[in-house]
């Protein structure tokens, strides 16, 4: 339906949490013929299927929800392929009380911020993607399609936000030590390949060895 009207309006337009082979199909094939769609897949939906959404209930509950084995394949098939540019978090830190409601109650979404990377770090050494493609879905296809001229890239003059990481390490994803304030991942108990070792925000360094040091920075982006 939007494709429809799309089509009339032929302006930029970004798909968010694309989840399904049905979707990513349909845009796959308009992105052969122009470059004014972009499209966005998460960690959740990369990473868990129909099963784990068994296994985890509502912890599982997303919109749009987790689909199939299939579904899950498709969307990685898309980041192999192109279809897919940009792999971002969609965090939502509801609380384990807010998801322990009943299912009609609880709200959606999962929280991803700290383990989007280690998940693509895992991945990684598993040879399913490269940290070249790691770092344009998640950094230089981002910002490119916002416009972020700063950001997006390791160069002289661009703002210095940098991660440092231990791709031989390994993390073990742990409630307890999570910064959320929810204090709970889909992933606990997982071993990761990789570690987060710094976090540098405009050259401060904001994150260090499982610690936050600074405070909150954020600001407005026009």
């Amino acid at each position: 339906k939007i494709l429809e009207v799309w089509k009339k309006a032929k302006c930029r337009i970004h798909f968010c949490h694309i989840s399904s082979s049905k979707a990513l199909g349909a845009l796959a094939r308009e992105k052969k013929r122009t470059k004014l769609i972009s499209v966005e897949v998460t960690p959740h939906h990369l990473f868990l299927n129909a099963n784990d959404v068994k296994r985890l209930g509502n912890l599982a509950k997303v919109n749009p929800s987790i689909k199939s084995e299939k579904d899950r394949k498709a969307l990685w098939n898309g980041i192999f392929n192109g279809a897919i540019d940009v792999i971002a978090t969609d965090h939502a830190p509801h609380t384990l009380a807010e998801k322990k409601k009943n299912y009609q109650q609880a709200p959606s979404g999962i929280p991803g911020v700290e383990t989007m990377l280690l998940l693509l770090l895992d991945a990684m050494s598993h040879g399913k993607i490269s940290i070249n493609e790691i770092q344009a879905l998640c950094s230089k296809n981002p910002a490119r399609i916002l416009g972020l001229g700063s950001k997006g890239a390791i160069r002289k003059g661009l703002d210095a936000d940098l991660t440092v990481i231990d791709v031989l390490g390994e993390t073990r994803v742990e409630n307890r030590k999570l910064l959320t304030k929810c204090k709970w991942s889909p992933w606990n108990g997982q071993r990761l390949k990789g570690v987060v070792e710094k976090t540098i925000l405009g050259g401060e360094v904001v994150y260090d060895g499982g610690k936050a040091m600074a405070k909150p920075r954020g600001k407005l982006v026009a």
